[in-house]
């Protein structure tokens, strides 16, 4: 079974790891939206549209990269502050979509 026989998108969602607490410089995704929430502590995102921000405790962010986007989370570890947590969602996006999205800029 294909999710394009059901019309619905294929979604992804992983657990933490170390990896996450050291963060993700530039990456690139394609053809995808994600959702980021903060459980505790503060992420720092910045992509290759000019974006940028701090997603805080309570805090979401969505971001979407039809044909293509460059950009990195990184956390912020601070003095007397929770190690960041957060959960993040994949959303694959329908092919349409991704016709009229920006390629990513270099």
């Amino acid at each position: 079974m294909s999710k394009k026989e059901y019309g619905f998108p294929q979604f992804v969602l992983g657990p933490q790891t170390d990896l996450a607490l050291q963060g993700f410089p530039d990456h690139p995704h394609r053809g995808q939206a994600t959702v980021t929430y903060m459980i505790e502590g503060e992420s720092q995102h910045e992509d290759s549209e000019g974006h940028k921000g701090t997603i805080v405790a309570g805090g979401v962010q969505w971001m979407v990269a039809g044909k293509g986007i460059i950009h990195a989370e990184m956390p912020v570890h601070a003095l007397g502050q929770p190690d960041p947590r957060g959960l993040q969602l994949w959303v694959d996006l329908p092919e349409n979509v991704r016709l009229y999205m920006i390629s990513p800029a270099l």
